[in-house]
Formats: structure tokens, C-alpha cells, sequence
């Protein structure tokens, strides 16, 4: 289900749905979590794009109109790069990034534009000098698949994890215990080439 439409929490109370991935900095008690795998970010750009032909820094890469992946669809209540959601608060790298900026660099940063999902950024970036930043497994479909290219982030990794969270009550049902192993097992098991 998209997450931009969501009431992650109500839903998963409601049991409307069984498991919400993602990741989260902070989870209620009555909710159970386990890491699947984790996962750092880079900026990615259109083959040509003038940071692809110098060594970026974060100075630079703020020169740059960004485009914000919000899986919420919304930036209203957003804190500190932390998004709160009836007691989860969820990691928007972009967001925290223009938002540590002024601070850090004295130097604004730009959203241009905000998008529902990672698969919109593709056909924008690729068009004009726009620069996003998505996990690196995903920049790694987009550079095969779209001609995209990626640039590591000039500040290092800054790695999260990527979690499975439900429902206590459900620890124990074996239908959601079979799924959580399957997704487990998926998280873990390498990307094939096509």
C-alpha cells in the first residue's frame, strides 16, 4: 500500500495491514520491530550533471535545486528531518539535510520539488539538473536502468536502518511469523541482475 496515504499506525491497529517497512527513529511500546537490513543514501543526477565532473561538497551540492522523495505526501508537522506519525518518528534524509544547512553552512538548501515515491525521480532527473538523494541500492537500479549517476555524499555514509514493524499482539501468529522470514529473507538476499 503507499505509504503516502497512509495511517501507518492506525492501520496496523486496525489490522488493515500486517507489516509497515521503512525506517523509523523512534517506535511505540506496544509495537515489535526487527532490522532487515541497513542502507545509506547518495545524491543522484543526470549523466552530464555538473557535479559529476568535479569532486562535490555538500557546499556545492546546496548550489543544486533538490527534489525531496516524502513517502508522507505532506510536510506538514515535520521536525528536524524526523517525521512524527502517532508515536513513530520517521527518517526524511532530504528534509533534515536543507534543514541542518543554515546552520551547519551557513547556506540555505532548496526544495524544488517533492515527490510520493522514489520511481517518479527518474524521468525529472534525468531532464534537467535537479539533484536527489535515495538509498544506494535504489541509485543502483536507477544508474543500470536510466542512465542516472550517483555521487557518494560529500559528509560519508550515514547509514539507517531499514525496519519490519507490527503489531505485538502478533508476535506469534505463524501466518505474520512465516511473511516477517520471508521478508526477511528478501532483505537479505542480493538484488539479481535482469
Amino acid at each position: 500500500m503507499p505509504a503516502n496515504r497512509l495511517d501507518i499506525i492506525r492501520l496496523l491497529e486496525e489490522g488493515h495491514i500486517d507489516v509497515a517497512l521503512g525506517w523509523f527513529a523512534t517506535v511505540p511500546e506496544r509495537f515489535s520491530r526487527a532490522k532487515l537490513v541497513d542502507e545509506d543514501s547518495v545524491f543522484v543526477v543526470r549523466a552530464g550533471h555538473p557535479l559529476t565532473l568535479e569532486v562535490p561538497t555538500l557546499w556545492r551540492l546546496l548550489d543544486f535545486p533538490h527534489v525531496a522523495v516524502n513517502l508522507l505526501g505532506s510536510t506538514v508537522g515535520l521536525m528536524d528531518g524526523y517525521w512524527p506519525e502517532r508515536g513513530v518518528l520517521r527518517r526524511v534524509h532530504m528534509e533534515m539535510v536543507a534543514l541542518e544547512a543554515p546552520q551547519r553552512l551557513g547556506k540555505d538548501a532548496r526544495i524544488a520539488m517533492c515527490v510520493p515515491h522514489f520511481w517518479c525521480l527518474p524521468p525529472i532527473l534525468s531532464r534537467c539538473d535537479m539533484v536527489a538523494s535515495v538509498p544506494r541500492a535504489l541509485a543502483t537500479e536507477f544508474v543500470k536502468r536510466f542512465g542516472l549517476m550517483g555521487i557518494p555524499d560529500p559528509d560519508g555514509p550515514s547509514t539507517v536502518a531499514v525496519e519490519a514493524m507490527w503489531d505485538r499482539e502478533q508476535d506469534t501468529d505463524p501466518a505474520l511469523t512465516w511473511l516477517r522470514a520471508q521478508i526477511a529473507s528478501a532483505a537479505a538476499t542480493p538484488a539479481m541482475d535482469d
